[in-house]
């Protein structure tokens, strides 16, 4: 996720989305339910300046454990 930025968001009808820029400098448009990053980070929420996302990660000893993550809008951080 450290690789990614949060540089705006539309909105649709209901429906919001993120646009998350990735290393490359390519903007990608990403709704609630999808995943970034390589530790399976599904997005539970998009508000207009910032993603919460949940990251499945390991516990070190043979489990796993869900860590909540937010990304915000470049600029704020």
């Amino acid at each position: 996720l450290a690789a990614l930025a949060m540089v705006g968001s539309l909105k649709k009808d209901a429906l919001i989305y993120a646009l998350i820029e990735d290393s490359d400098g390519v903007v990608h448009r990403a709704e609630v339910g999808d995943y970034l990053g390589d530790q399976w980070g599904q997005i539970e929420s998009i508000e207009e300046t910032r993603i919460d996302i949940t990251e499945i990660v390991a516990d070190g000893a043979g489990g796993w454990l869900r860590r909540p993550r937010t990304i915000e809008i470049r600029g704020l951080q």
